[in-house]
């Protein structure tokens, strides 16, 4: 009798089959974590981008605002805009809250320019109290199905 041990190499199924199980839940595991702090980092550079926005706009109107000497407030077919206006009643420049969601400032040589097209239109408002221009901005922009959104209310004087 010839007695010959066999020498078995390779993995059984069960094995293969318990570290496929194991990377199966390690992938769900590391894709978990990972997307949802990419979504978090997504996030923030929304915002971040908005808040620059942002910004630009407060600096702008705020330069032009300190100029005037009367500031007026129209609305027009669900438009809104603040007209600056120097002391010669010579119009500065003319901010507009589009009704398309942007923002556009004409200034003295007739030229349109848009800000921005990520206003919510139902949360920003120009309003006067006195001399004062009350500028409430809100800005809004998409992260696959969620809005990430900044606000931000402000008073400007102009300089007499």
């Amino acid at each position: 009798m010839n007695n010959h041990r066999h020498n078995k190499n390779g993995f059984t199924f069960v094995e293969i089959l318990v570290v496929v199980i194991i990377l199966a839940i390690s992938v769900v595991f590391f894709k978990t974590v990972f997307i949802s702090n990419w979504s978090g980092y997504d996030e923030q550079l929304i915002r971040d981008n908005l808040w620059q926005e942002a910004n630009v706009i407060i600096e702008t109107i705020t330069n032009d605002a300190r100029k005037s000497h009367l500031i007026s407030i129209n609305q027009e077919q669900g438009d809104q805009a603040a007209v600056l206006i120097d002391r010669d009643n010579n119009t500065i420049a003319t901010y507009i809250f589009k009704i398309d969601g942007s923002l556009q400032v004409i200034n003295t040589n007739g030229a349109i320019k848009t800000l921005s097209e990520h206003i919510d239109i139902v949360q920003s408002s120009f309003a006067k109290q006195g001399n004062a221009l009350y500028l409430t901005l809100s800005l809004k922009d998409q992260l696959f199905k969620r809005e990430v959104v900044i606000q931000t209310t402000l008073e400007i004087y102009p300089r007499n």
